[in-house]
């Protein structure tokens, strides 16, 4: 931790008194030339240390990032496929193209069997997101085999978001237009959606949290949510994994009943 010039000062002035040559510098004005040279010095002492200090945490998370073989290192590789590009001897691209970087989201999980599930999609925007198309896909994988340490299993996937569908009971100030407070219902519900880290969970609470922050809604009662991945449905009774990483809120198969309070 750095130290602030008013530390390293008193410290010098300690150290001064220390000394007996320097104790008979006594001039106890502030603006004397030697407390000048004081400040001074502390000034140049606390730049020198800052600047130790950001260099250290530029080289840790540099470290940090670039060990190879941890779940930083392969969230990092992902992101860094390059679309129909080589890679050389050295297994880097010759020339860094970000319009061929298509991976925008990366999720790196060790399974109980050792097996490393990467998780991946593309897409500029959270609303944007999208999985690999076949090919996309089958060239990452290439990619990821050739750049994983010898040894190690990885399973890549990229999927279609997974299906939110609830059933809830709707309770409302009757003060709003019952087509107010569905908008405003389906807005929380697809904003919720759109801020699940990739790779993270559905919260049945955070949800209902949500939308009870909109105004006209004062409460939230569920009594069915569901998660649908690849026609696998599964009830979610408090939080459950997002099989693609992310979500996205199915409407047409959902059901809402609206009670005024």
């Amino acid at each position: 931790m750095t130290r602030t010039i008013t530390q390293i000062e008193n410290e010098i002035l300690e150290a001064k008194e220390q000394d007996a040559v320097l104790q008979e510098i006594n001039t106890a004005s502030r603006f004397s030339p030697w407390r000048a040279i004081v400040y001074i010095m502390a000034f140049v002492i606390y730049s020198l240390e800052k600047l130790f200090t950001l260099f250290k945490a530029d080289v840790t998370e540099i470290v940090t990032n670039n060990r190879i073989g941890s779940l930083a290192w392969y969230a990092q590789v992902s992101q860094g496929f390059q679309l129909g590009d080589n890679l050389n001897e050295n297994l880097q691209y010759n020339t860094l193209n970000t319009d061929l970087q298509i991976i925008s989201r990366v999720a790196v999980k060790e399974l109980p069997d050792s097996t490393l599930s990467i998780k991946v999609a593309k897409g500029a925007t959270q609303a944007d997101l999208a999985p690999l198309t076949e090919t996309e896909e089958q060239q990452f994988t290439a990619y990821l085999n050739k750049m994983k340490p010898a040894g190690v299993k990885v399973n890549a996937q990229s999927l279609t978001a997974d299906q939110i569908k609830i059933a809830a009971e709707v309770f409302y100030n009757p003060l709003f237009a019952s087509a107010d407070i569905t908008t405003r219902l389906v807005a929380a519900i697809n904003d919720y959606c759109s801020n699940i880290n990739f790779g993270g969970q559905l919260n049945r609470n955070d949800l209902i949290e949500r939308v009870r922050q909109e105004e006209g809604i004062e409460d939230f009662v569920i009594s069915l949510l569901q998660v649908v991945q690849n026609n696998a449905t599964v009830d979610v009774s408090r939080a459950q994994e997002l099989e693609a990483g992310y979500a996205v809120f199915d409407a047409q198969q959902s059901a809402f009943t609206y009670t005024p309070v």
